[in-house]
């Protein structure tokens, strides 16, 4: 399984040799293997990149983003021919039960909460609202129409980051979460083509300005790993600038536990996302297995 994230700045070329990518800073190049690669993140505007490499990375399934002058996200490479069985799974796609789609959001929104409560507890968090979101978890119905997710969230954040805080505010917290959920949702969408599957036909996002809908649903359970990051470390920084991003971006390498066992972040998407395919494809619960958050497993850069 490929696991390293490169992250290129300030780069005079980026280039592909053999079977390996090298970047080339002030005439010294660095090698990395394609097969050891998850992610290659380009931060800036300098480097120059030969198409050569980037055909290469995309057969190769390697996830690559591109940043703005802010270091945020800005687009992401995905393949045409991302699989082999595309036109017949994009149909399917089209064609998943109203009532299944409403089931699966039902069970997305309960384990997001789920997730929610687990960072609570990890970080010694009021026991009150603890019980507070089992609570919203029990009342859930299919498409979540009473909208526990919402009630859920609002509660979380305040007891994650203080009564005053609200999404909607310009912070340093806010601009880390948003930079981590960008990350997040890259790998989703990036693993959701690579599945055959077309990113905007989605469960429950319905934004018709929203290219990458079904990642947005299917991401929902894997957010709590940004928050707990963030509220770990967010009193630490002066600012949100380049070594918060960076920070952020490793995340793809953290260990949850996954169906009884601790893998990467991305081999829990990856394995994630076949399991919704399966479960919109049978209707059996079982193939359902979502991510548990209690003992995330960090690792510097």
């Amino acid at each position: 399984m490929s696991w390293k994230t490169v992250i290129v700045e300030n780069a005079d070329k980026v280039s592909l040799f053999l079977d390996s990518l090298v970047v080339t800073k002030n005439e010294i190049p660095r090698q990395f293997p394609i097969s050891d690669l998850n992610c290659v993140i380009f931060q800036d505007y300098r480097s120059i990149v030969t198409t050569q490499i980037l055909n290469k990375l995309a057969i190769n399934s390697v996830m690559v983003i591109f940043c703005d002058v802010d270091l945020m996200p800005t687009s992401v490479l995905n393949p045409i021919d991302a699989h082999h069985l595309q036109f017949k799974i994009i149909k399917e796609q089209i064609n998943w039960k109203i009532e299944t789609k409403r089931e699966l959001w039902a069970k997305i929104v309960k384990q997001k909460i789920e997730s929610q409560l687990e960072i609570l507890e990890e970080n010694n968090k009021s026991a009150i609202k603890v019980e507070m979101l089992r609570g919203y978890i029990k009342e859930v119905q299919p498409g979540d129409v009473s909208n526990r997710e919402g009630h859920a969230a609002k509660v979380y954040f305040n007891e994650l980051f203080g009564n005053e805080f609200a999404r909607s505010q310009d912070n340093i917290i806010n601009a880390a979460l948003n930079f981590g959920y960008t990350v997040i949702r890259s790998a989703f969408s990036r693993t959701i083509v690579s599945k055959g599957l077309h990113p905007s036909i989605s469960l429950f996002h319905s934004n018709q300005y929203d290219a990458f809908a079904l990642a947005d649903d299917l991401m929902e359970p894997f957010r709590p790993v940004i928050d707990d990051f963030v509220y770990k470390n967010y009193q630490e920084w002066e600012y949100f600038g380049k070594e918060q991003k960076q920070a952020l971006v490793n995340l793809l390498n953290v260990q949850i536990n996954f169906d009884g066992k601790d893998v990467f972040l991305t081999s829990a998407i990856n394995r994630y996302v076949d399991n919704v395919i399966n479960y919109m494809e049978s209707g059996e619960m079982d193939y359902l297995v979502f991510p548990y958050l209690e003992h995330i497993q960090y690792y510097e850069l």
